[in-house]
């Protein structure tokens, strides 16, 4: 017989249900405010009646006071709502609060990770960057089509419309001056100079712009220069969190070694990690990412498909724009598997490949704690084909493929 004692938090904005399951069908059920003093109280109810777990679905900020409070008395079991469904048309309150203590008594649930305060501000912190990072792109985009409006096509004669140069340029029309006196003034580029001409044609009205327009661009360029502030902070305090406070400096070290991860993606990288030793292996930490493919199985055979993205999105993201960097690193055996993959299944599952390599290398890596080394090889070395219509290749035809490449090849009988 179970004598455990089980329960089940049903958490909402303003209150929760607990109900408290002893024996097969002993519940107990109260309601408390979500304020922290009746949290207080709520954990004192469950020690008098020795609760040993405690079941919670997940409800996104709601919960976390909630879990800070009970999880050095009791163990928290965060599960995904998919998982706790209940018989359609019965559901409430304290019905669900009830179910969730019935499956955890019966073993059914399976815990989600809860990462510790520390590294939750953290990932906050990170988070918060990539928000801002968003909203310096939406800012320089809307400054782009209004330019577009009033007849200035920047990407004629700018290589990169968000670089220095161009931003230059930008000032200048909203100080009404012309197109020569900006490029003379401002512009110190001789590609700009000779594109002078393409400007003045792109631009035939000659015509300045408005106050309003001014004015909106004013604001828009304002706009930029406080995201870039506000990421900047960001950075400087998740680099002092992740190395100082959390002591990660070494598997910072040991992130960016990887071809294709910056400083800025290691700090993500680690803040939505946490620990790397509660994956298994780099499957395990893959599908974590939501980057494993889907599998079916039926009749004894297997197909996968498309992945999952059923997990961290912050993670997965990091390790794409990864991917999108090793694939054009130069002297790395990243670059040939990455070409072989595009090759085969194209550009974009390829990508997602090489982004789930990357996660694999990792976790290695993070176990260990070794830094990414890879042997020397020849340039083009992975550009070697032989003929692929034949299974078995006589000497003569592998001498004449590896000649072709500065190999030779040497036959030796016994």
């Amino acid at each position: 017989m179970n004598n455990k004692v089980y329960a089940g938090i049903d958490i909402h904005k303003d209150f929760l249900v607990v109900s408290v399951l002893s024996g097969e069908d002993n519940y107990r059920t109260k309601e408390y405010s979500t304020d922290y003093q009746s949290l207080i109280h709520l954990k004192r109810w469950l020690a008098r009646l020795k609760v040993s777990k405690i079941a919670i679905e997940s409800t996104g900020i709601y919960m976390i006071q909630c879990v800070d409070i009970l999880r050095d008395r009791f163990e928290i079991f965060q599960v995904n709502a998919n998982q706790t469904k209940h018989i359609p048309g019965k559901k409430t309150d304290i019905i669900d609060s009830k179910w969730l203590a019935f499956l955890l008594s019966k073993n059914m649930l399976k815990k989600s990770y809860i990462p510790e305060r520390m590294w939750r501000e953290i990932r906050e912190l990170s988070r918060q960057r990539i928000t801002q990072v968003h909203s310096k792109t939406r800012a320089k985009n809307r400054l782009h089509k209004l330019l577009i409006q009033q007849g200035f096509y920047l990407e004629r004669a700018f290589s990169d419309i968000y670089g220095k140069t161009c931003q230059k340029f930008i000032y200048g029309l909203v100080e009404d001056k012309s197109l020569s006196d900006i490029v003379k003034l401002h512009l110190k580029s001789k590609y700009v100079i000779r594109a002078l001409p393409d400007m003045e044609k792109y631009n035939p009205m000659k015509k300045k712009l408005s106050e309003n327009v001014k004015f909106a661009i004013k604001i828009i360029l304002n706009e930029i220069e406080q995201c870039k502030l506000r990421i900047e902070l960001l950075e400087n305090q998740i680099l002092y969190q992740t190395q100082v406070k959390a002591g990660r400096n070494e598997q910072l070290r040991i992130l960016m070694s990887i071809p294709g991860i910056s400083k800025k993606s290691a700090n993500a990288i680690i803040a939505e990690t946490g620990d790397i030793s509660r994956f298994p292996n780099g499957k395990h930490y893959v599908s974590y990412a939501g980057l494993a493919p889907e599998t079916y199985e039926s009749g004894g055979k297997k197909k996968k498909t498309r992945i999952t993205k059923r997990g961290n999105k912050y993670l997965r993201t990091s390790f794409v724009e990864a991917a999108h960097v090793a694939g054009r690193t130069k002297q790395s055996r990243l670059k040939p598997y990455f070409i072989k993959l595009k090759k085969r299944i194209g550009y974009k599952k390829a990508i997602i490949a090489l982004a789930a390599k990357l996660m694999r290398i990792t976790h290695t890596l993070l176990t260990r704690m070794e830094f990414y080394e890879e042997q020397h090889y020849k340039k083009n070395e992975h550009l070697l084909v032989l003929p692929q219509a034949k299974q078995i290749f006589s000497i003569r035809e592998l001498d004449i493929a590896l000649r072709s490449k500065g190999l030779k090849i040497s036959v030796t009988q016994r």
